[in-house]
């Protein structure tokens, strides 16, 4: 038996063609813990989740109410995010898991992601989120709101916000007892909701964590050995959609950071997925797996996919 920390991505809830519906969430979750069961059953396990589509879908909400209903915040989004993805992801583990009195409990957990205030990423906001809008409604809306906005590959202009360093999950002790008890934690939703130390007290921040660096910071500090990222390709990619493209199956870390370092991974899609497969090794983890939902199986039992290890 293994700890294995599992961070999903996005395709485990939504793809492309899906409609934005609960239902077809519940289904793609129902299909994702079909894959991971066996996994969870027989490891030490904790699952986490991005929710960048469904924090939009409660932005565009916010935009269409705000005359008869006050805005949440975006820190408050995010964790009214985690806890329609938690109902989901609950009632999905609920409808797979195999039948039996050795079967998991699962409990959800609304995690919080400490960050500092005097991270630079809180001068430069780099994170789109939100609706697109015409020029003329964005300036409107930053002006009101505080917003910093900023033009996006032609298509309009939506809001930017930082994008932190996690330093610390909160709850990371309540998801040891949990782990203790025999349960499978599932956390760490779209990063976590970013709080920071502001006179004395955990405040919430507007900003947005990488999920996948949130996930490793918590694999970390819980000293599991093993952390899959799973995604929608089935291999980590050099030379992505170049001449000369190749797969990465076998790596070791001081290879991978080589290849980071020549840029390799964009910062848009592969980037931060490496960038917390480093971090986790560096900080004493033995395994990473980058891989599709759909290999996740044959990336423990045969080494599919994209493995990195130490040496």
């Amino acid at each position: 038996m293994e700890s294995i920390f599992i961070a999903l991505g996005g395709n485990a809830l939504l793809r492309n063609s899906d409609k934005r519906t609960y239902e077809s969430q519940l289904k793609r979750a129902e299909e994702a813990f079909r894959h991971l069961n066996g996994i969870i059953q027989d490891n030490l396990a904790v699952v986490s989740h991005g929710n960048g589509p469904q924090v939009g879908d409660i932005l565009i909400q916010n935009e269409m109410s705000r005359e008869r209903t006050p805005s949440m915040p975006l820190f408050a989004c995010g964790s009214m995010s985690q806890g329609v993805i938690g109902d989901i992801l609950l009632s999905a583990y609920d409808s797979v898991r195999l039948k039996g009195t050795n079967m998991k409990d699962p409990a959800y957990v609304i995690t919080r992601t400490l960050v500092d205030v005097m991270d630079p990423a809180f001068q430069n906001p780099t994170k789109y989120i939100g609706p697109f809008y015409q020029r003329e409604m964005a300036e409107e809306l930053a002006s009101k709101s505080g917003w910093a906005i900023k033009e996006q590959d032609g298509k309009g202009w939506r809001r930017v916000v930082p994008s932190p360093e996690p330093i610390r999950i909160i709850e990371r002790d309540v998801i040891r007892h949990l782990l203790d008890a025999g349960v499978l934690p599932i956390c760490t939703g779209g990063g976590g909701t970013p709080v920071a130390e502001i006179n004395g007290k955990l405040s919430g921040v507007e900003a947005v964590i990488d999920k996948d660096l949130a996930s490793s910071v918590l694999a970390t500090s819980l000293s599991f050995q093993r952390f899959m990222i799973l995604t929608d390709v089935p291999n980590v990619f050099v030379n992505y959609g170049k001449t000369g493209q190749k797969a990465v199956r076998h790596v070791t870390l001081d290879s991978l950071k080589e290849m980071y370092a020549e840029k390799q991974f964009p910062a848009g899609s592969m980037g931060p997925k490496v960038k917390a497969a480093i971090r986790f090794l560096e900080s004493g983890g033995q395994t990473v797996n980058i891989t599709s939902l759909e290999n996740c199986g044959n990336a423990i039992e045969e080494g599919s996919g994209t493995v990195v290890t130490r040496h």
